[in-house]
C-alpha cells in the first residue's frame, strides 16, 4: 500500500523542476540573514529545510543507499568535525550551535546536489541557479528604474532624477549602488561575481540559437547590475574569473589561439574592443561620479578586523571562538574608533575560520581547497570539446569567488548554493572508492544523520517558541504595552535561557517600567547585570544601567557605567554628553566640563539647545566651546543650523578654499548670519559645481531662491536635495505649496521633512542572530536635533494651529519633545 500511495502521490518531472526552481529561488532571495529577522520566515526556513534534507535521507534509506561518495569527502567530513568542536568550546556555544546546524545544512545540502545531478544531469541545479540570478538581476535592475524614475515600488525612493533633470539633463549628480536584492551592494556583487563565469561558460558552449540568445539578455542584465553594485570585490572577482576562463579555454585548444589571432586581425572584433574600452571608461568615470573611488575608511576598517581576527585567533588557536563567534569577540579587540558593531565577519574568510576555529579549522579549508581544486583541474583535464569549456567556466568562477572571500567573507546561503553546485559539477563523473565510510558504518550514516535531523528540529522547536514570545514581547514593547512585554519575554527566558538576548531585551522592557514606575527599579537593576553578565561589551546595555544607577542614587557607579559605554562606542556623542551630567551630579566639574566639551565637539549642533542654560556648569561649558570654535557672540541658532563640517567657524578660510565643503559653509554664512541671500547664491553655486552630489549645498541654495523669489529654482534645488537624500528639500517645498495656497501639499511636504531618527541596532544581529528593540532608557535625555532640523515640522504645527487643528498641532508638538525634552516651542 505504501508503494501504491507513494506512486500516486509522485510529481511529474515538469513539476519536480518547477518545484526544484522555487526552492532554488527561495534560497537565494530570502535565505541570507532576513531568515534570522523575520519570525515566520525563520519557522518556514527550518521546517522546509528540515523536510527537505530529512525526504531526502528518508529516501537514501528506502533505497538502501549511502550518501554519495566523491572526492572531497575526507576534508569535508574534518571539517564538520573541527566545527563540531568548535562549537563545543564556542564564545556562546548556544549561538555557535545556530551557526553549527547552518554548516551542517551547507554540508547536506552539497550531497543532496551530487546525488541529484548524478541522477538527473548538471541541468537540474545549474538551469534553476541561472534562473535564480536572472530574478536577482532583474530586482536590480527594478531598484535602478525605481531610484532614478522615483517609482513606489520600493519605498525608500521619495524623488526620482527624471522629473528634476528631464531629458535635457539626463545624468544625475550620483549614481546609486545597488544591493536591495541582498542587502548590499557588496553581497550583490559577491553573488553575480560568481554566476556570471558560469553563465558565460554556457554563452560559449551552447549550440542552440535561442539558447544562446536567453543566456545573452541574461548575461547583459546581470554584469549591468554588478557594475552599478560599484563594488570593488565584486570587480575583482570578475579580473580574477574573467581571464582566467579565457586563459582556460586558450589552453585547451591551440586552433582556438589560432582562431583569436585571426579575429583580433578583423577590424570589427577591432571596433568591439574599441567599443568595450569606451564602455569601461564610461564605467570608471560613473564610479568617479559616485564618490566611491576614495575609500580609505573602509580600508582602514578592514584592516583592523584583519588584526583583529589574527588576535582573536592567536587567544584561541586550537578551537576558536566558535561560529558565528567573531562578531562578539570582536568587541574585545577591535579598535572602537574604526571599527563598528555591524561586522560578523573578518572581511577575510581564512582569518574568519582561523578566529572562529582555530588553527584546526584553517588546515582543514586549506585542505577543501586543494581538494577542490584538485578535483577541477582533473575534471578539466578529462573533459572534452564545449564540456571543457563549461568546466573552465565553473573552475574560474569558484577561483574568482576565492579571491573575492580574502577581502570579504561570505557565509549565507545565498552565496553558498552556487557554490555547492558547482562545486558537485565538478566532482559528478568521480565516485572514489567510499573508504571513509566503509561497511556497516557507511551504510547507518544516513540513518544517523536522520536521526540528528530529527534532533535539530525538535531544537529548533524549542528555540522558534521562544522566539515566538520574544516576537511578541517586542511588538508589545513598541505599542507601550509593557507588562504584557515583561510577560512574554519572561516566558521565552522560561523556554530557553541560555539565549543572552532574552535577558538584554528583559532589561530593557524593565528599564522602561522603571522609569514610570519606581517600584520596578531593583528588578531592572537586576536584570542589567544579568544582560552584563551575558555579554559585557554592549555600550547600550551600561549607559542604560548607568541610568538606572543614577535613579537609584548612585551617581558615581552610573558615572563609571557610562564611561564604559563611552570607551566601547566612544564615536557616540550622547555617551559623552552623558558622561559629563553623571560627572556634574557626582561633584566631578573638571570632568564634567571636559566630557560637555567633547560632545559638542562630536555634535555642534547641541549648542543652540536651552539645556546649556540650565546650570552655570552647562552655560560655562557651552561658552567655552564657541570661543575655542571661533564663534562666541554669534546665533545660537544660526550656529545650530551649521553642518558639522562648518566647525570650527572660520568664514575667512572658508572663501579662500577651494573645497566643496568649505565655500557651502561660505555660503551658509551669507544666508543665515548676513542675511543676504543674494551674495549667497555665487558661493553655494561654486560648491555645488565643486561637488554636484553635495546634498547640503542645494538645500541652502534652495533657501537662498525662495528669499529671492524664485520659485522654480527653489523648487528644482529641493528636489535635488532629496534626491540626494537630505530631507530639508521638503521643508522648501512645504513653503512653495504653502505660499500657493495648496494646504495639503504644504502638510504632506512638512510632515515628510521632519528628522529621521535611527537607532542603530548592528550589535543584536551580529552578536545573536535577532533584532529586538533596545533604545536609551527615558531616564537618559540629550538635547535632540536642532530647531533648524525641526524646522519643517514647527511649520507643519504652525499651519495646523493657523486652520485652528489644535489637537494636530499638538501631536506635532509631543513628537518633537519625543526627540527633544529640551525643546521649546
Amino acid at each position: 500500500m505504501a508503494s501504491s500511495l507513494a506512486e500516486r502521490f509522485r510529481l511529474s518531472p515538469r513539476w519536480q523542476a518547477r518545484l526544484l526552481m522555487a526552492l532554488v529561488l527561495y534560497l537565494t532571495l530570502f535565505g541570507g540573514p532576513v531568515v534570522n529577522l523575520v519570525f515566520g520566515l525563520r519557522v518556514f526556513h527550518h521546517a522546509l529545510m528540515t523536510l527537505l534534507i530529512g525526504g531526502w535521507l528518508v529516501t537514501l534509506l528506502r533505497r538502501r543507499e549511502p550518501l554519495p561518495a566523491t572526492p572531497l569527502d575526507w576534508p569535508v567530513a574534518a571539517q564538520v568535525i573541527v566545527f563540531a568542536l568548535a562549537t563545543a568550546f564556542a564564545l556562546d556555544p548556544r549561538i555557535s550551535l545556530e551557526a553549527f546546524w547552518r554548516i551542517g545544512l551547507h554540508t547536506l545540502l552539497f550531497y543532496l546536489i551530487v546525488d541529484l545531478m548524478r541522477r538527473h544531469g548538471h541541468r537540474v541545479m545549474l538551469e534553476p541557479v541561472l534562473f535564480a540570478a536572472a530574478a536577482v538581476s532583474l530586482i536590480g535592475l527594478i531598484e535602478f528604474a525605481s531610484w532614478y524614475l522615483g517609482l513606489p515600488w520600493l519605498p525608500m525612493f521619495r524623488q526620482g532624477w527624471l522629473s528634476i533633470g528631464g531629458l535635457a539633463h539626463p545624468i544625475p549628480p550620483v549614481i546609486y549602488r545597488l544591493g536591495f536584492t541582498m542587502s548590499g551592494p557588496t553581497a550583490l556583487s559577491a553573488y553575480l561575481g560568481l554566476v556570471i563565469p558560469v553563465g558565460l561558460g554556457w554563452l560559449i558552449a551552447t549550440r542552440s540559437t535561442e539558447t544562446r540568445r536567453g543566456l545573452v539578455l541574461w548575461l547583459i542584465a546581470a554584469l549591468v547590475v554588478q557594475g552599478l553594485s560599484f563594488s570593488r570585490g565584486g570587480l575583482l572577482s570578475l579580473a580574477v574569473s574573467l581571464p582566467s576562463l579565457g586563459a582556460l579555454i586558450l589552453l585547451a585548444d591551440p586552433a582556438r589561439r589560432a582562431q583569436l589571432g585571426v579575429w583580433l586581425r578583423d577590424w570589427r572584433v577591432r571596433a568591439a574592443l574599441a567599443v568595450a574600452f569606451a564602455l569601461v571608461l564610461a564605467f570608471g568615470l560613473a564610479w568617479m561620479r559616485t564618490g566611491l573611488s576614495d575609500r580609505r575608511a573602509g580600508d582602514t576598517e578592514r584592516l583592523d578586523l584583519w588584526r583583529t581576527g589574527w588576535r582573536i585567533g592567536l587567544d584561541d588557536p586550537l578551537t576558536g571562538v566558535g561560529p558565528y563567534g567573531f562578531g562578539r569577540a570582536m568587541r574585545s579587540y577591535r579598535d572602537p574608533k574604526v571599527t563598528d558593531d555591524r561586522h560578523r565577519t573578518a572581511d577575510n574568510y581564512p582569518l574568519t575560520v582561523w578566529a572562529e576555529a582555530g588553527l584546526p579549522g584553517l588546515l582543514t579549508l586549506f585542505w577543501l581547497v586543494g581538494a577542490i581544486a584538485w578535483v577541477g583541474y582533473r575534471r578539466w583535464r578529462g573533459a572534452e570539446g564545449w564540456e571543457r569549456v563549461r568546466v573552465a567556466a565553473i573552475c574560474a568562477a569558484l577561483l574568482g569567488f576565492g579571491v573575492h572571500n580574502l577581502v570579504d567573507a561570505f557565509t549565507d546561503t545565498p552565496h553558498r548554493l552556487p557554490g555547492l553546485v558547482f562545486a558537485a559539477y565538478l566532482v559528478m563523473p568521480f565516485r572514489p572508492e567510499p573508504r571513509l565510510w566503509g561497511g556497516r558504518l557507511r551504510r547507518a550514516l544516513p540513518g544517523v544523520l536522520l536521526a540528528l535531523v530529527v534532533l535539530s528540529a525538535g531544537g529548533w522547536a524549542v528555540a522558534d517558541l521562544a522566539h515566538y514570545h520574544f516576537s511578541r514581547a517586542v511588538a508589545l514593547y513598541d505599542r507601550d504595552d509593557l507588562e504584557g512585554a515583561l510577560a512574554e519575554i519572561d516566558a521565552a527566558r522560561r523556554i530557553d535561557p541560555a539565549m543572552g538576548y532574552y535577558a538584554v531585551q528583559r532589561a530593557q522592557i524593565l528599564g522602561e517600567l522603571a522609569a514610570a514606575d519606581g517600584s520596578y527599579l531593583d528588578q531592572a537593576l537586576d536584570a542589567y547585570q544579568t544582560a552584563l553578565a551575558f555579554e559585557g561589551t554592549f555600550d547600550l546595555s551600561h549607559a542604560n544601567y548607568a541610568a538606572l544607577l543614577a535613579q537609584s542614587g548612585d551617581p558615581r557607579a552610573a558615572l563609571d557605567e557610562m564611561q564604559q559605554a563611552r570607551r566601547i562606542n566612544p564615536r557616540e556623542p550622547r555617551y559623552t554628553f552623558w558622561v559629563g551630567m553623571f560627572a556634574g551630579a557626582a561633584g566631578e566639574e573638571t570632568t564634567a566640563r571636559e566630557a560637555y566639551l567633547e560632545a559638542l565637539e562630536m555634535s555642534p549642533a547641541w549648542v543652540g539647545s536651552p539645556f546649556w542654560e540650565g546650570t552655570p556648569l552647562r552655560a560655562a561649558s557651552r561658552n567655552a566651546f564657541l570661543q575655542a570654535q571661533g564663534a562666541e557672540g554669534l546665533p545660537l541658532d544660526a550656529l545650530a543650523a551649521l553642518p558639522d563640517v562648518c566647525w570650527p567657524f572660520a568664514p575667512e578660510r572658508w572663501a579662500a578654499s577651494a573645497e566643496a565643503a568649505d565655500l557651502e559653509c561660505r555660503g551658509e554664512v551669507a544666508l543665515r548670519f548676513e542675511d543676504d541671500p543674494a551674495s549667497a547664491l555665487p558661493w553655494l553655486s561654486r560648491a555645488i559645481d565643486a561637488d554636484p552630489a553635495y546634498p547640503r549645498g542645494y538645500v541652502a541654495r534652495a533657501e537662498a531662491y525662495l528669499a529671492l523669489g524664485d520659485r522654480e529654482a527653489a523648487e528644482r534645488d529641493a528636489r535635488t536635495a532629496i534626491f540626494l537624500g537630505d530631507g530639508h528639500g521638503y521643508y522648501v517645498l512645504g513653503r512653495l505649496a504653502e505660499a500657493e495656497g495648496d494646504l495639503e501639499a504644504a502638510i504632506e511636504a512638512y510632515a515628510a521633512g521632519g528628522p529621521l531618527i535611527v537607532q542603530p541596532q548592528n550589535w543584536d544581529v551580529t552578536v545573536y542572530m535577532r533584532r529586538g528593540s533596545l533604545f536609551p532608557l527615558p531616564q537618559l535625555d540629550a538635547p535632540g536635533p536642532s530647531r533648524y532640523d525641526f524646522a519643517s515640522w514647527m511649520a507643519l504645527a504652525g499651519l495646523y494651529t493657523a486652520q485652528g487643528r489644535d489637537e494636530d498641532a499638538r501631536v506635532v508638538y509631543d513628537a518633537i519633545h519625543a526627540l527633544d525634552p529640551y525643546f521649546s516651542e
